[in-house]
C-alpha cells in the first residue's frame, strides 16, 4: 500500500488550483505563479489533479471539467473512482469502528506513521478530526463509511495500477536513457549506454554509461527514481545498496522529479545526482532524512 502519494497533499493547497485552473486555462504558467503566492507545493498539487483525472495539460493548455456539485464532493468521488488513491482511502476508513455515536480509530505508531500523509489528507478535509485527549482519530463524515462498502477494487484494477506504477518508473529510465545517450556521443561516437534493467532487475542498477574524467574514460552504473519535487522521496532496495557498495564512486543515483507541467512528464533541470552514497546520502544528516526502516530517504 503506497500512502506516501498524499505527502503534501492539503484539501485548501487542492481546492485553490483547481480554481485557478478555472480561471485561467489557456495560461499554465499564470495558474503557477498565483497559485505560489499562497500555496505550497504547487507540482505535488497539480500531479495530484492529474493523476486523479480531474484535469488534463497538453501544450500549457488545461481541460477542465464544470461541477454541479460542492469542490469537497467531487474530489471525494474522483479519489474514490482512483484504484491508486481510493484502495488507500479505503483501506484506512475501513479501521474506523462504532462507538457509541460516533466512529473511532485508535492507530498504533507504526500505522500512524506509515498513512500521516493520508491521515493529514483527510483531516485537512474536515472528513476526521484527532482528539489529543484521548489520542484517536474521529471520522466525522458518516455517510462515507456507509458508502464504503460500494466502493469496490477488482484484482485486475489493482493489477492495472501496479503495471502503471512500474510504467512511470520505466519511463523515468527511458528518459535517461536518451540523456546518457546525447552525453556520451559527444565523449566518444564508439559508445552507447546500456539499459541493463530491461534484461536484468537484479543487476541494482538500471543503466551502465559512461562518464569522462581527467581526459578518462570509466563506466558509471546508474539507478534511476522517479520522485516527488518537493522532498525527492524514494526507496533504496538492498540490491541497489549493494550495488553501491560494489562500485563505489562510479556508482550514481538520478532523482528525477515527476512534473506534469512539461513535455515528457518529467523535469530535466531538477535532476538530483548522487553518488558515495555512503558519505552523500546514509552519513549527510543535514541534507538526508533516513526513515526507520533504513531504506527510505527524503530531502529536509
Amino acid at each position: 500500500m503506497n500512502y506516501d502519494v498524499f505527502d503534501n497533499i492539503k484539501f485548501q493547497d487542492i481546492e485553490s488550483l483547481f480554481k485557478l485552473c478555472e480561471e485561467n486555462k489557456n495560461n499554465l504558467a499564470n495558474v503557477k505563479i498565483n497559485y505560489s503566492r499562497y500555496n505550497k507545493f504547487f507540482i505535488d498539487s497539480l500531479n495530484f489533479l492529474v493523476e486523479t483525472n480531474i484535469l488534463s495539460i497538453k501544450n500549457n493548455q488545461i481541460k477542465i471539467p464544470k461541477i454541479n456539485t460542492s469542490f469537497k464532493d467531487f474530489l471525494t468521488s474522483k479519489i474514490l473512482k482512483s484504484t491508486q488513491y481510493g484502495f488507500c482511502v479505503k483501506e484506512y476508513l475501513s479501521n474506523f469502528e462504532n462507538q457509541g455515536t460516533s466512529l473511532i480509530f485508535k492507530p498504533n505508531k507504526g500505522y500512524n506513521y506509515l498513512t500521516s500523509g493520508l491521515r493529514n489528507f483527510l483531516i485537512s478535509m474536515n472528513l476526521v478530526r484527532y482528539e489529543a485527549n484521548t489520542d484517536q482519530y474521529i471520522l466525522l463524515d458518516h455517510k462515507l463509511f456507509k458508502n464504503l462498502h460500494k466502493v469496490k477494487f477488482s484484482p485486475d484494477e489493482l493489477k492495472r495500477q501496479i503495471e502503471k506504477q512500474n510504467q512511470i518508473g520505466l519511463l523515468a529510465e527511458e528518459f535517461i536513457y536518451n540523456l546518457e545517450k546525447e552525453k556520451v556521443l559527444k565523449i566518444d561516437q564508439h559508445l552507447k549506454p546500456e539499459h541493463i534493467s530491461k534484461e536484468d532487475v537484479s543487476a541494482g542498477f538500471d543503466i551502465l554509461s559512461y562518464q569522462k574524467n581527467n581526459n578518462k574514460i570509466k563506466k558509471i552504473f546508474i539507478e534511476v527514481k522517479a520522485v516527488s519535487s518537493s522532498n525527492f522521496k524514494f526507496y533504496l532496495s538492498n540490491g541497489e545498496s549493494q550495488a553501491s557498495i560494489k562500485y563505489k564512486d562510479n556508482y550514481y543515483l538520478y532523482l528525477l522529479p515527476v512534473d506534469h507541467t512539461v513535455d515528457g512528464k518529467f523535469d530535466e533541470n531538477d535532476i538530483l545526482k548522487i553518488n558515495n552514497l555512503e558519505t552523500n546520502l546514509y552519513m549527510n544528516k543535514n541534507k538526508w532524512i533516513r526513515e526507520s526502516n533504513g531504506y527510505i530517504f527524503y530531502k529536509k
